[in-house]
């Protein structure tokens, strides 16, 4: 996943991996399914937050549908954050 954001008046863009990305009923952040790819054991799941499309990995045992709004958790110590710009990784310390 990819989004931009602005912090202290500067754009930056934050990434997670998908598989740092799960289904949560105790969350509040909520995605509408757009897509979801069977792959075998997994499926990959597209959706949407706002305007940024996000995908995640999921087991096939999860039955999801075009147009369904779900939750999602993102680990926040899997995140990272890049300088829009640059594209350079924002470190903890800078």
């Amino acid at each position: 996943m990819n989004g931009n954001f602005i912090i202290d008046g500067k754009e930056i863009t934050l990434g997670i991996h998908p598989e740092h990305i799960q289904d949560s009923e105790d969350s509040s952040i909520y995605a509408k399914v757009d897509t979801v790819e069977l792959l075998g054991s997994e499926s990959i799941v597209y959706a949407y937050i706002k305007n940024h499309i996000i995908f995640f990995r999921t087991d096939v045992n999860h039955a999801y549908v075009t147009d369904q709004v779900i939750q999602l958790h993102f680990d926040i110590n899997k995140n990272h954050f890049f300088d829009s710009e640059t594209g350079i990784r924002i470190r903890e310390n800078n």
